[in-house]
């Protein structure tokens, strides 16, 4: 009866511990994936990036809104970039603002301006400040010779 006893018990132990081991395998393995933050955060880069594009080929304005759903060329079918938290596309955003996530409350924050955007804004930045020169009789450049330079 004692040895019974005893070896119930060290079965129940056994499986105790074995529960055990394969719940903080799980836990760790669980862990060791991207996050959600970091998966919406790439997806809004991504999204961005495409953005970038979209605004060069189509000649816009800084501020003009880009519509993710005009960036469905830019992916394969089916595979257009979204936070892992759910179904909603990103919002209809400003070049130099950059898509947010969703799902306000989620703490993905916004993904830092990368170097393609920041080209562009520079190079708006000198197109803007091109448009603000005044041309004056004593600046502007010579008028075109009839017949042209030969």
């Amino acid at each position: 009866m004692l040895i019974m006893n005893n070896l119930r018990l060290s079965i129940a132990s056994f499986r105790w511990r074995q529960n055990c081991v394969l719940f903080c395998l799980l836990t760790f393995l669980a862990g060791c994936g991207p996050s959600s933050k970091e998966i919406c955060q790439e997806n809004q880069a991504q999204v961005w990036s495409a953005a970038g594009s979209y605004y060069l080929e189509h000649s816009m304005k800084p501020h003009d809104l880009i519509d993710p759903q005009q960036l469905k060329d830019f992916y394969n079918p089916g595979a257009f970039p979204r936070c892992p938290l759910g179904t909603n596309d990103y919002a209809p955003f400003k070049l130099f603002d950059g898509p947010r996530c969703p799902h306000e409350g989620s703490g993905h924050g916004v993904v830092p301006m990368f170097e393609k955007i920041i080209k562009i804004r520079q190079n708006q930045d000198y197109q803007d400040k091109i448009e603000h020169i005044v041309i004056t009789p004593s600046n502007s450049p010579p008028a075109p010779v009839p017949g042209g330079n030969r």
